[in-house]
């Protein structure tokens, strides 16, 4: 489907979907402790505009005209996130 593989000798896989979504796989317990995992991220056809972030509440208006600015303005931004925390099992 997107001419890779995982295996054994190769336990991880990121690869691109031929309809543009991005698979990641691991294999084994090697690198994931519950097992073989899989993630399939699929983009939007139309993304995102500011205006959707701030009707759904995911920015605030203060922080769109923030963002707005720096980037018309060039400005480096640097965005860091926590990486994906591990959840408590159930």
């Amino acid at each position: 489907m997107c001419g890779s593989h995982v295996s054994i000798a190769q336990p991880m896989l990121d690869a691109c979907m031929p309809d543009g979504s991005r698979i990641n796989l691991t294999f084994g317990s090697e690198i994931t402790r519950k097992g073989s995992t899989f993630t399939i991220r699929k983009f939007k056809i139309d993304p995102f505009t500011v205006s959707d972030l701030v009707a759904f509440g995911t920015i605030s208006k203060e922080m769109a005209a923030y963002l707005w600015y720096a980037v018309e303005n060039r400005v480096s931004i640097l965005v860091a996130v926590a990486s994906q925390r591990e959840k408590p099992p159930y």
